[in-house]
């Protein structure tokens, strides 16, 4: 084997893995628009576990599906007191999401 023939075959491998990969993002966006609780742009309520907690506000900045258990993480921006996201992420782990009408 030349070096020219591993070089075209090593692109053409390539070519049908990035060929694949945005099939599979397509796939996931499309999964995400039809089936995610919260969608984005929306102002959600954050309760946590704790009862002495006051309540805390995000919004929804990105959705991404979980690679281990298909799951939807959603990417929370913090709700500044005026009403309007800001740019440091919010974290919800371990608590329930709901949605603000």
């Amino acid at each position: 084997m030349t070096k020219e023939t591993y070089l075209d075959k090593l692109n053409y491998i390539q070519a049908q893995i990035n060929e694949l990969k945005k099939e599979q993002d397509n796939l996931d966006q499309e999964y995400i628009e039809t089936n995610a609780e919260f969608k984005i742009g929306e102002k959600i309520e954050i309760i946590s576990e704790k009862n002495d907690d006051k309540p805390r506000f995000a919004f929804v900045s990105e959705i991404k599906i979980d690679s281990w258990n298909l799951n939807f993480e959603y990417v929370l921006l913090k709700c500044k007191k005026d009403g309007t996201a800001s740019q440091i992420r919010d974290y919800y782990f371990g608590s329930k999401l709901k949605k603000i009408k």
